[in-house]
């Protein structure tokens, strides 16, 4: 398996993945035709999430997943590959990260003249009503939209039904990704304070004052459903009129590994990270100086394939 920081042609059996790839290598590929280079060896693996080195409120950081999970042999021997999960759950202490409903994940690879690897990921109702649990004071991810926000990702405002899929495919003559998100809706900022409780109130750390569109004053955002590669989304979450915590998440993100292989994230959390006027995202000051709520990576839907 490639744990990475930056994320035949079977597709997910729950809904269909759309082409919004990155190719890379030259000729014909696997977005493109038949490929006739000799494949010695194979590099898939999938996984559903993984919550990596989270730490809240201070906490000593820790780890969940990566679950479900699979990884190819080299020589393909275990293809296909395949492992499912009847739900998704990442809490830690009273905050709830993720819930779902299904997961699947897959790899298949064959050697050869015709050889390549496909990886593919799929999770269903992420974050939606009726697979929250019961209990935790906190549930990051899913404020209703009546009620003053206390999460980070919240693809499910208005009660939606969302799943997000994965595809990494590979041959002789390139490798390739895309990304899969239906009914994507996130919250950019939430006011988790009563401080805050005005979308003009100013509020932040001194200095950093925030005032909120009137007329979108819940920062709510619909995420593309072919989302391009390493589509980034920002926001903050307000824990009272002089503390403000930030974090990144990004979409479809696309890394080509040193190997030649392609790791595909459908969804990266950073949380307690800042996206610059730039675009680089970089480690917020509290993160440094341990005042985050909430720090850490969370992947959801990561898949990879390559060929050698």
């Amino acid at each position: 398996m490639v744990r990475t920081r930056t994320g035949g042609r079977r597709r997910p059996a729950v809904f269909a993945l759309a082409c919004s790839a990155v190719l890379v290598g030259v000729g014909p590929g696997p977005a493109g035709g038949a490929s006739t280079a000799l494949v010695t060896a194979v590099n898939g693996s999938a996984f559903g999430y993984w919550a990596d080195e989270i730490s809240l409120f201070g906490n000593p950081q820790a780890d969940t997943g990566p679950v479900p999970t699979v990884t190819l042999a080299s020589n393909a021997s275990n293809s296909p590959e395949a492992d499912a999960a009847p739900t998704g759950l990442v809490r830690y202490g009273p905050a709830t990260l993720l819930t779902s409903d299904a997961i699947a994940v897959s790899s298949v690879g064959n050697l050869g003249e015709a050889g390549s690897v496909t990886s593919t990921s799929s999770i269903l109702n992420i974050n939606y009503a009726a697979t929250q649990p019961t209990t935790g004071s906190e549930i990051f991810g899913y404020p209703p939209p009546e009620l003053p926000g206390s999460g980070y990702i919240n693809f499910n405002p208005y009660n939606l039904r969302t799943s997000v899929a994965g595809n990494a495919t590979a041959d002789g003559s390139g490798a390739s990704g895309s990304t899969t998100i239906l009914n994507g809706m996130m919250r950019t900022h939430h006011q988790s304070s009563t401080d805050c409780s005005s979308p003009t109130t100013p509020c932040g750390r001194a200095g950093e004052a925030h005032t909120h569109d009137p007329l979108d004053p819940e920062g709510v955002v619909t995420i593309p459903t072919d989302p391009p590669p390493n589509y980034k989304v920002a926001g903050h979450v307000h824990l009272g009129a002089t503390t403000t915590d930030y974090f990144v998440i990004v979409f479809n993100e696309q890394v080509l590994n040193p190997d030649g292989s392609i790791t595909v994230t459908p969804v990266h959390e950073y949380f307690g990270y800042r996206l610059e006027a730039s675009g680089n995202i970089v480690k917020d000051a509290a993160y440094s100086a341990g005042g985050s709520i909430l720090r850490g990576h969370l992947y959801l839907g990561q898949v990879t394939a390559g060929v050698t």
